[in-house]
């Protein structure tokens, strides 16, 4: 019987040994599995950083370039309003011409018509500038065969010029509009140095 009893206490302890081993496996494959977690949470949350800060970066650089673009727009409206009322005032003054002024600008422009026959329609707003004794002044100095037309050009200064069918556009708001892509750079740098 002692025989039994030593034989089911190694036995015992046979059994004792293996299961310490086996627990001290799964406590080491445990260890791992918790050191490969922590690792990858350490990973995960790094990436995380990175992507965060990735994000934040690009979104302050594009709320940076939206403030720019903003504060450009403004600016060139600012400009563009300026640019309207300078071609504005010029229009303004030229509205404002007495009866001297205009009819040197209108001996001027028939000039170029000399010894040709013209139909001249004027705006309204220019039309008592000129008398029909200096029309008929006119066609002698000019040298230029001058129809009056009793047509206007409705709300408009300045005049038309129609010569072989083809109207030339005098009215003041088509020479302001003919001459401001030439001297908007000018105009442009005068204003805004």
């Amino acid at each position: 019987m002692a025989d039994l009893k030593l034989l089911t206490d190694r036995l015992m302890e046979n059994e004792r040994s293996k299961t310490q081993v086996l627990i001290k496996e799964a406590e080491k494959e445990a260890e791992e599995i918790l050191r490969a977690s922590d690792e990858a949470l350490k990973d995960e949350k790094q990436k995380r950083q990175e992507r965060i800060q990735t994000e934040q970066k690009a979104q302050y650089e594009q709320d940076k370039n939206a403030l720019s673009n903003k504060r450009r727009n403004e600016l060139l409206t600012v400009k563009q309003h300026a640019l309207t009322d300078v071609f504005d005032s010029a229009k303004e003054r030229m509205e404002q011409l007495d009866n001297t002024e205009f009819q040197q600008f209108l001996t001027a422009v028939l000039g170029q018509y000399q010894d040709k026959e013209v139909d001249l329609i004027f705006g309204e707003k220019t039309q008592p500038l000129v008398s029909p004794e200096f029309i008929s002044e006119l066609k002698e100095t000019t040298k230029t065969t001058v129809h009056l037309k009793e047509e206007t050009i409705a709300k408009t200064a300045g005049f038309i010029i129609r010569h072989n069918g083809i109207d030339y556009n005098y009215t003041f708001d088509a020479l302001i509009d003919d001459i401001k892509e030439d001297v908007l750079p000018t105009v442009s740098q005068k204003l805004f140095q």
